[in-house]
């Protein structure tokens, strides 16, 4: 939901793109088998966590201009594991691929049927990124993946809005609270979704990495 948030608020206006075909994703669920997906709310995420389904969604996506994309997982980096691939297309359906239980084979191309690193290395899709410097390590060096074409906002918003005294680029938050594009109400409905996640996955308050790789996820 934070994902689908922020993404709305600030990151579909960076790509002003729409596609124009609805969803034509078989109904599938387990990583081979067949399944049954709804949509409960516009709201609800798409949830992709089997390898029969992954080419249809990936054919789909890649027929837009631009995605969102973000990245979970356990020591997201190099050395860590990816759970989660969220990504956010113009239209503001959020899918959320699950790495956990399709593994390397989630960026397996075969002919005809794309894989997550069609998408990803893809040079006429954007993708739009918030610091996603660890997210481009863990695709390099655990799936062997290189994400092109990227457009980070964070990179964005230091070109335009840093101040000399400025010795680091600024979180998400500090971003979206400086954009001015989202209202007060939706801040504070964004800010407490944050909180409530980071209670479930930093260390120090008392979570665990490792939440991103339960089954079923935290609704949050």
């Amino acid at each position: 939901i934070f994902f689908r948030s922020v993404s709305q608020s600030i990151l579909l206006p960076a790509m002003p793109f729409a596609l124009n075909s609805s969803p034509r994703f078989p109904p599938t669920h387990g990583a081979f088998a067949p399944a049954s997906v709804t949509m409960q709310s516009e709201r609800d995420p798409i949830f992709v966590d089997n390898l029969l389904w992954l080419p249809s969604v990936v054919e789909e996506l890649l027929e837009g201009e631009a995605v969102a994309v973000d990245i979970e997982g356990v020591n997201l980096c190099r050395d860590g594991r990816i759970s989660i691939i969220q990504v956010c297309d113009a239209q503001g359906r959020v899918f959320l691929f699950d790495i956990t239980k399709m593994g390397s084979d989630a960026f397996i191309d075969w002919p005809g049927r794309p894989s997550l690193r069609a998408l990803f290395e893809n040079p006429h899709l954007m993708k739009v990124i918030f610091d996603g410097r660890a997210d481009a390590d863990a695709l390099w060096y655990i799936f062997g993946v290189q994400m092109c074409n990227v457009y980070c906002l964070q990179v964005l918003h230091a070109l335009q809005f840093s101040r000399p005294e400025d010795k680091y680029v600024k979180g998400l938050q500090t971003c979206l609270n400086m954009s001015g594009v989202v209202p007060l109400e939706e801040q504070k409905r964004q800010e407490k979704l944050r909180e409530e996640a980071k209670a479930l996955y930093e260390p120090k308050r008392g979570g665990c990495y490792e939440v991103w790789e339960q089954r079923p996820l935290q609704p949050i």
